[in-house]
């Protein structure tokens, strides 16, 4: 949530839709990676090679290594998932040191209907400074949750993503 919640919460995600995925990992964590999407590809700085990148929240945990290994409670978690550790589709995590796969997408919503129509971006701004936004968390689980406005959820949105059974 601390993601969502940055300080311009709803603003840098203008036209995106947010999309919840389902994968399976190995918990043995490496360093978070920050990572960005310019000119068609994702770009990373730090973390490592092939291990699932975990760190606490802005890393802001009390536990050792910004929160690697630690449990996180008070503010979340944040993970990285390097190319290079990608699992072949049907293969284990495990296999060839693969440490991620089986990426599957759940469901995709506007951004507009999350900051906007669910309030999000206004609860993100009442909780700023005080992780882990366990009231806009609610939010956004209700908004994918349900399709159904009267539940708080949100209408599936169409991406190119849902289309895909390979993640690049």
């Amino acid at each position: 949530m601390a993601f969502l919640c940055g300080e311009e919460a709803g603003k840098m995600f203008h036209g995106s839709v947010i999309t919840q995925w389902r994968l399976t990992a190995s918990f043995s964590w490496g360093q978070y990676a920050y990572c960005v999407y310019i000119g068609g590809q994702n770009v990373c700085t730090g973390g490592t090679d092939r291990l699932v990148g975990r760190e606490s929240s802005f890393g802001l945990d009390s536990g050792p290594l910004q929160g690697q290994c630690s449990e996180n409670a008070d503010c979340g978690s944040w993970f990285s998932l390097p190319a290079a550790g990608q699992c072949r589709p049907g293969e284990a995590v495990g296999s060839r040191g693969c440490t991620w796969g089986e990426a599957v997408v759940l469901r995709s919503v506007a951004a507009s209907c999350l900051f906007e129509e669910r309030l999000l971006a206004a609860s993100c701004k009442r909780e700023q400074g005080h992780a882990p936004f366990a009231k806009s968390a609610a939010i956004l689980a209700a908004a994918l949750a349900s399709s159904d406005p009267e539940k708080g959820g949100c209408p599936d949105a169409p991406t190119a993503l849902s289309r895909q059974s390979i993640m690049v």
